[in-house]
């Protein structure tokens, strides 16, 4: 109990898991990336469903080529492998958005289920508490032969929940979920935390993502948590910083924003970073 936080455990993410015949977990001590052993099981013809975890990573991956701190014993960092043509789901190149952001909707709800914790969406993939990141979510995936939907998807999600200290480069724009002065929540933190990440996941997924952009319920809830909607923001592409509001969501989930010379741009997740003004920018992707 306490500050101790229990190993990750099969049988006990089973023993909270929804969902049994769906996920095929696996737990390691030790990987340069999860993202990078699954997407090597998948090109072999490893099964949708199957969930990669590992206590730590040595060379975790995120977006735009940043790394992804992972020290032993204290986050999740898992990744999920999806075929969406299985459920004959139509995952093409410009609906691929929407996996991040049902992922990072999913990761919202275990966390407020579980610890009654707040927490806020960063467009597009990062999770935030307390103004600071606690979370980043890496979508990827390989075309078919006529690169018009997806072989395979990988979901990789890499979520501090007790991590004690940061390099000097996160200190100030990276956090855990849970602090030395969490007391009160069961040693296997993380183990229900898994669970319940895909529990939501895969309701999503199974349930949702095959209607129309306007009919996916769980957009709605992505654009309620997202916290920097009406605020300043930069716009940074190739390296320079336009100051922009960020204004809305659309149905594709790319971002609206307005310039100070009155024109307006529609962002997709592939273009740009988002730096909100009243934050430092987050390194840790």
């Amino acid at each position: 109990m306490g500050n101790i936080i229990a190993a990750l455990s099969l049988n006990k993410i089973t023993e909270y898991l929804t969902e049994k015949s769906f996920f095929d977990i696996k737990i390691y001590d030790s990987l340069d990336s999860t993202s990078t052993f699954l997407r090597s099981l998948a090109e072999n013809g490893e099964k949708e469903g199957t969930v990669i975890i590992a206590e730590q990573q040595t060379s975790g991956r995120g977006r735009l080529g940043r790394s992804f701190y992972s020290p032993k014993n204290s986050g999740i960092y898992m990744s999920i492998l999806l075929r969406p043509s299985t459920h004959e789901i139509n995952f093409d190149i410009n609906r691929s958005i929407y996996i991040t952001s049902a992922t990072a909707v999913a990761v919202c709800r275990a966390i407020e289920k579980i610890t009654k914790k707040d927490v806020a969406i960063k467009w597009v993939n990062d999770i935030y508490l307390n103004e600071k990141k606690i979370c980043g979510i890496l979508t990827e995936g390989s075309l078919n032969n006529k690169n018009t939907s997806f072989e395979y998807m990988i979901i990789g999600i890499g979520l501090n929940i007790r991590t004690s200290s940061f390099p000097n480069e996160l200190k100030n724009i990276a956090s855990s979920l849970l602090t030395p002065d969490d007391t009160d929540f069961t040693e296997n933190i993380r183990n229900i935390l898994v669970a319940e990440i895909l529990n939501q996941f895969s309701s999503i997924y199974q349930n949702e993502l095959s209607a129309s952009p306007q009919k996916l319920e769980f957009l709605k809830e992505y654009k309620k948590r997202s916290f920097f909607l009406g605020k300043n923001i930069n716009v940074i592409k190739n390296g320079t910083l336009h100051p922009a509001v960020a204004v809305d969501i659309n149905d594709s989930c790319h971002l609206l924003v307005e310039y100070p010379d009155g024109s307006s741009d529609e962002l997709s997740s592939g273009e740009i970073s988002i730096r909100v003004s009243d934050l430092q920018e987050e390194t840790q992707k």
